[in-house]
C-alpha cells in the first residue's frame, strides 16, 4: 500500500506535478530541467511537454493557418521516415501537392539577405533528391520566450515571427562515411530572407506546380 502524502508533500507544487506525470503514465520530472518549457510559460502554469515538441506542434500550426487563407488543405503523416512532416494539396483539374519539411527555431542569426540553418544529413538527402511531389524546407522563426510565441486580445491573435522556405532540389550530394552520418552529422543550408513563406507565395507555388510540376 502505498504510504499517504505528507502536509508537506501536498503543498509542494513541484510534488504535485511530478505525481501527475506518473499517473498518467510517465516516469518522474524534474521541471527544472531546460527541456520543459513549464516552468518558462505563463499561459497555462506547467505543462510535461518537451520544448521541441511544442515547437513542432507550433509550426504545424503556423502553416496551417497559412494553408487555410491559401485555401489549400493540409494532411500530416503519422510516420516520418522521408523527411516530410505535411502535405499541402489544393483541388483542380491537376490537384497539385507540395510536401514540407518544417523546423522551427529560436536560434537563427539573421543576416541582411540570408540566415544559415543546420539540418541532418538524413533530412538534407531526401529534400535534395527530384521526386514525384515537389519538396521544401520551412523554417520557422520564432522568440526565444515561449510566451512571446503567440498574443491574443479582442480584435487579433498574432503569431511569432515568420516562417522562411529553401528549396535543396539538385544540391550536391554527401555521403555518409559511417551509418550512423545519417542521424548525427548536420549539413548548414543557406535560407534566403526573401523567401517569406506565406498565403500568397503558398497560391504562387501551387500554380508553377499545377502548370510545370515544379515550384
Amino acid at each position: 500500500m502505498r504510504a499517504p502524502r505528507t502536509s508537506k508533500q501536498r503543498g509542494n507544487p513541484e510534488a504535485h506535478s511530478r505525481r501527475i506525470v506518473r499517473v498518467c503514465g510517465g516516469g518522474w520530472t524534474d521541471w527544472r530541467k531546460p527541456r520543459f518549457s513549464g516552468a518558462r510559460s505563463t499561459h497555462g502554469g506547467y505543462s510535461a511537454m518537451d520544448l521541441s515538441t511544442q515547437k513542432e506542434q507550433f509550426s504545424i500550426a503556423y502553416i496551417h493557418a497559412l494553408s487555410a487563407v491559401a485555401g489549400l488543405k493540409l494532411d500530416r503523416y503519422s510516420i516520418d521516415d522521408d523527411s516530410i512532416d505535411v502535405l499541402l494539396s489544393r483541388a483542380g483539374r491537376r490537384s497539385p501537392h507540395l510536401s514540407l519539411q518544417l523546423k522551427c527555431s529560436s536560434n537563427i542569426d539573421l543576416k541582411p539577405d540570408h540566415f544559415s540553418f543546420r539540418i541532418k544529413l538524413k533530412n538534407y538527402d531526401d529534400l535534395r533528391r527530384k521526386t514525384m511531389v515537389p519538396r521544401i524546407l520551412a523554417v520557422l522563426h520564432v522568440p526565444e520566450a515561449l510566451d512571446d510565441w503567440l498574443s491574443e486580445n479582442s480584435d487579433h491573435i498574432l503569431l511569432r515571427h515568420r516562417a522562411y522556405w529553401v528549396s535543396l532540389l539538385g544540391e550536391v550530394e554527401i555521403n555518409a562515411t559511417k551509418p550512423e552520418d545519417w542521424q548525427e552529422k548536420k549539413i548548414t543550408v543557406r535560407v534566403p530572407r526573401s523567401n517569406l513563406l506565406n498565403p500568397a507565395r503558398l497560391g504562387m507555388m501551387m500554380d508553377n506546380i499545377e502548370r510545370t510540376d515544379a515550384i
